[in-house]
């Protein structure tokens, strides 16, 4: 229980329906995706590292590190 008794559910669906009325949904959108968007290119250099990394140790370069990077 919060501050004024909503469950947490209810109490995100009562900001949410404050931030549609409010028109502060595309605000709220537009800094969420600029954080996803970091967030999965991230995780996609981190993958594509792991099988440059992975394919140089295949082959045995000896460079995984420099590989990775």
């Amino acid at each position: 229980m919060g501050l004024y008794g909503y469950t947490f559910v209810e109490a995100a669906s009562n900001v949410m329906t404050l931030f549609r009325v409010r028109g502060w949904t595309a605000i709220i959108t537009d800094y969420m995706v600029d954080r996803v968007i970091v967030l999965v290119s991230f995780g996609n250099g981190v993958i594509v590292g792991g099988f440059a990394a992975l394919i140089s140790y295949a082959l045995g370069l000896d460079i995984e590190e420099i590989a990775f990077l």
